[in-house]
């Protein structure tokens, strides 16, 4: 599919949500033709990019960060037990596509949005999976960006424990 194809689905949840993956699988055949054709040239690899934040963008402009927040939402929320090897690859999609978001903000805010309720509900399949992605979003963006949702956890984990303290007296 082509990136103008996939983005084309306007903003129905149902009709949206295989918009992420798509975008995954393409840049992953993308980027083996970069690696397999024109030995990973970096003029090439900036090519490839501007052309993936240009269709990804295009439209409504914080769609792609909502859209890339509920796809983070789907995974770290999955009732699937995860191998090392498969959520260090999912992280990485995760962070090869944030890339191409220009709403890095308003990608922030719903991904907080999210966090805030898997951790409420307990809803999260892995705490190991949420510090991942997170840990990956700060090697990207810096502390700053993501000092809030380590905030979180933070205040989950105190939680937890004055729970413990007083139900265990």
């Amino acid at each position: 599919q082509s990136g103008a194809k996939i983005m084309a689905v306007g903003d129905a949840p149902e009709a949206s949500r295989g918009v992420v993956p798509a975008v995954i699988a393409l840049r992953a055949r993308v980027q083996s033709i970069l690696v397999s054709s024109f030995e990973g040239s970096g003029e090439f690899a900036l090519a490839m990019k501007d052309a993936f934040e240009s269709f990804f963008n295009a439209g409504a402009q914080t769609a792609p960060a909502k859209l890339l927040a509920r796809h983070v939402d789907e995974v770290l929320r999955a009732e699937r037990s995860w191998a090392d090897s498969e959520l260090e690859e999912a992280a990485d999609q995760i962070i090869g596509v944030f890339r191409y978001v220009l709403a890095k903000d308003a990608f922030e805010a719903f991904f907080r949005k999210d966090l805030a309720r898997r951790l409420l509900l307990q809803r999260s399949a892995s705490e190991d999976a949420e510090r991942l992605v997170i840990q990956r979003l700060r090697d990207e963006c810096g502390g700053g960006y993501t000092s809030k949702a380590e905030g979180m956890f933070r205040d989950i984990g105190l939680s937890r424990a004055v729970v413990a303290g007083f139900g265990g007296d």
